[in-house]
């Protein structure tokens, strides 16, 4: 967190907390929306100075949402999909890297799930890391892969005997997840295996976060 927003924080500590403005969007973009709760919608950020003054001061809150703290303001997110987003920036090596939306470089994969819509979702940690989030040392932080980038991390998906996977076995065991069903592929990147599983777009609360916190009715 900058000292700048720590000291906003301690001059005026009670500022209203704000909802429904801040949307983070599948493909790793702020949007700034109506503050109406309407989904969907949103007008990007795409001020540079800005997106990383919000990047530096992500934090995440005790149940799980997450939140930008603008000065002395609590600016709650309203996660279009998961709290982070990673994509390929190497797509022309042979091992592709991976960076979170926030720039951050992605140095294990713990666990990885594919939903019904064939979306990539991962476990991930960071050991250097640009967000306030790096308290928590972004222990079990999930994060779907760019959909652009989706089809470059297949050739991570491996059999049970650890061999590459043949299209048409890549193709089967994919569909199988999609239908909520499990199959042996297992995705290998940097040395490790994990058992790749299903999951519902309905249900990923459950891997940890919460995709926006309403404010309590008053």
């Amino acid at each position: 967190m900058d000292d700048s927003v720590r000291r906003a924080m301690q001059i005026w500590p009670n500022v209203p907390e704000c909802y429904g403005w801040l949307r983070l969007d599948r493909r790793g973009n702020w949007l700034l929306t109506n503050g109406d709760g309407s989904a969907g919608v949103g007008r990007r950020i795409s001020n540079n100075k800005v997106c990383d003054f919000i990047a530096r001061n992500y934090l995440r809150t005790t149940n799980g949402s997450y939140f930008f703290q603008n000065g002395p303001q609590r600016v709650h997110v309203e996660l279009a999909y998961t709290p982070y987003i990673v994509s390929v920036p190497n797509p022309d090596e042979t091992e592709p890297a991976l960076v979170t939306h926030l720039g951050d470089e992605v140095d294990a994969v713990s666990q990885v799930w594919i939903d019904e819509q064939g979306a990539l979702l991962l476990e991930i940690t960071c050991s250097v890391v640009t967000s306030a989030v790096a308290n928590e040392a972004m222990a079990s932080s999930i994060a779907l892969v760019d959909d652009r980038d989706t089809e470059r991390l297949l050739a991570c998906l491996v059999d049970a005997a650890g061999v590459a996977a043949g299209e048409a076995k890549l193709l089967e065991g994919i569909e199988r997840l999609m239908a909520g069903e499990s199959c042996d592929l297992k995705f290998h990147w940097r040395g490790n295996s994990c058992t790749v599983k299903s999951v519902t777009s309905g249900e990923i609360e459950r891997l940890g976060f919460i995709q926006e916190l309403k404010p309590l009715a008053s």
